[in-house]
């Protein structure tokens, strides 16, 4: 029965969202946890993996959506494009057992959201590789992130945290940028300096096991400046 309440809970919700580099083990926290008695430990969060693309050189194809240069997202594709870069994040959830919801089994309709800010330094590289801070410009953003699948569905994760009794879970989700123009002159090579990754904010509100909350992560560098 339980299985089949959770595939339930996943097609409706599926319906309504849109369609992953080590850091700080454990994120900020801030909000109201769930009804739990003083001495159950808070749910926390973790980055367990994060991974970046930065395209060096960048040749970013917009209408690619296979090889090297690709930048577009078929069906079922979560993940940066090697042409545009971008990253994904992996998390996991520690104490979610001992919360009295998870304990009861009460349903679980919410999910979690992910939004970030981003810098991107492009240029271009000389005929020997070295890059060249005279035509370097950044790309700032500040956005919600794409989600992998359907993880940060909480019906997902606690159907996940009761099937086993050890293991730790946690949504996902990545960014794919869009292409950025680069121009060099003649003899030099369009590249994709660093990324800059800030403020990973993660949080969900209204949770029967969950509660209100919201956890932080950042800074992190990937590329030449890491």
């Amino acid at each position: 029965m339980r299985k089949s309440r959770v595939a339930r809970l996943l097609g409706t919700l599926l319906a309504g969202m849109t369609l992953v580099f080590a850091g700080p083990a454990v994120a900020q926290a801030a909000g109201q946890g769930s009804d739990a008695a003083e001495d159950t430990p808070r749910v926390e969060m973790e980055v367990g993996e994060f991974d970046a693309i930065v395209p060096q050189p960048y040749t970013p194809d917009p209408n690619a959506y296979f090889g090297p240069n690709k930048c577009q997202l078929y069906v079922r594709d979560y993940w940066p494009t090697a042409g545009c870069g971008g990253f994904s994040i992996y998390t996991k959830l520690s104490h979610v057992r001992e919360q009295p919801g998870y304990i009861e089994g009460v349903e679980d309709n919410s999910y979690f959201r992910a939004t970030v800010e981003t810098s991107r330094t492009f240029g271009c590289m000389d005929e020997n590789g070295v890059f060249d801070w005279d035509t370097a410009f950044e790309v700032e953003e500040q956005r919600r992130m794409s989600s992998f699948y359907y993880t940060p569905i909480t019906a997902y994760v606690l159907g996940q945290y009761r099937d086993t009794e050890t293991t730790d879970f946690g949504p996902g989700w990545f960014v794919n940028f869009a292409p950025v123009e680069v121009d060099c002159a003649e003899g030099m090579t369009p590249t994709q300096h660093d990324l800059k990754v800030d403020d990973v904010r993660i949080s969900i509100e209204d949770s029967p096991v969950f509660g209100n909350r919201s956890w932080e992560f950042g800074p992190f560098t990937a590329g030449s400046a890491a």
